[in-house]
């Protein structure tokens, strides 16, 4: 039986509606941000709460502000994602439940 996560996170991979991955995201360094995710995810205990999957170009003039990531289900979204941010993210608002402020996209 399939432990149904708590959180479900999808992480802007630059792939555009050609389908090719040549966005801002991508060119940013979004493959290496969703492995690092991963990574934190299993060290942290979490791969029961957290499911990662990558995505295709958010678009909406969010794109500059990249690499992007949005949880669900509550729908946060977050922008200029880096290594460190995740750290940040993963302990505030994965094992906290609080928001990180300063990378909020849309609130």
């Amino acid at each position: 039986m399939m432990i149904k996560p708590k959180y479900h996170v999808f992480i802007c991979d630059g792939t555009k509606c050609n389908g090719k991955k040549e966005g801002i995201c991508a060119n940013r360094g979004s493959k290496n941000i969703f492995d690092k995710l991963e990574q934190l995810i299993i060290s942290n205990n979490l791969s029961e709460y957290v499911l990662i999957s990558s995505c295709g170009c958010f678009r909406n003039h969010i794109s500059e502000r990249g690499p992007n990531m949005v949880i669900y289900p509550e729908g946060t979204w977050y922008g200029g994602v880096t290594l460190l941010a995740l750290e940040e993210i993963v302990k505030s608002h994965f094992m906290y439940g609080k928001v990180v402020d300063k990378y909020l996209l849309i609130d």
